[in-house]
C-alpha cells in the first residue's frame, strides 16, 4: 500500500493552490479551513485508504465515505470572512473531490 502519511501530505500540499485558484480574495481562510477538516478527518481517512487499498471497498464507495463529511467541513473561516456560501459550499466540494482524487490515484485504483 502507498504511504498515507505520503497521500495526506499530497492532499494537503493542493490546498493551498486550490484555495488560491477558487477563492482568490479568501484563499488564507479557505486554505485554514481545508487544512482543519483534514486534520478532523484523518484517523477516518487513514481507515478508508487502508481499506481502498485492501480491496474492502472500491473507489466509488470510497468517494461516498470522504462525501458523507462535508459536514464536518464546517468552513468557519470562510464563513467568518464573508466569503459566500455558494463559494463555499464549491470550494469545499472541491477539497472533497481533490481527497479522492488523490487517495484513489495514488493506489492505482479507478
Amino acid at each position: 500500500m502507498a504511504d498515507f502519511n505520503q497521500i495526506f501530505n499530497d492532499i494537503k500540499n493542493q490546498l493551498g493552490p486550490l484555495a488560491e485558484a477558487n477563492l482568490k480574495d479568501f484563499a488564507s481562510q479557505g486554505k485554514q479551513d481545508a487544512e482543519a477538516f483534514l486534520e478532523q478527518s484523518r484517523a477516518d481517512l487513514q481507515q478508508w485508504v487502508q481499506q481502498l487499498a485492501n480491496k474492502e471497498i472500491d473507489a466509488a464507495e470510497f468517494r461516498w465515505l470522504v462525501e458523507s463529511q462535508k459536514a464536518a467541513a464546517a468552513m468557519t473561516a470562510l464563513r467568518a470572512a464573508n466569503a459566500g456560501q455558494v463559494r463555499i459550499d464549491n470550494f469545499r466540494d472541491s477539497v472533497i473531490n481533490v481527497v479522492v482524487s488523490t487517495a484513489v490515484s495514488a493506489l492505482g485504483k479507478t
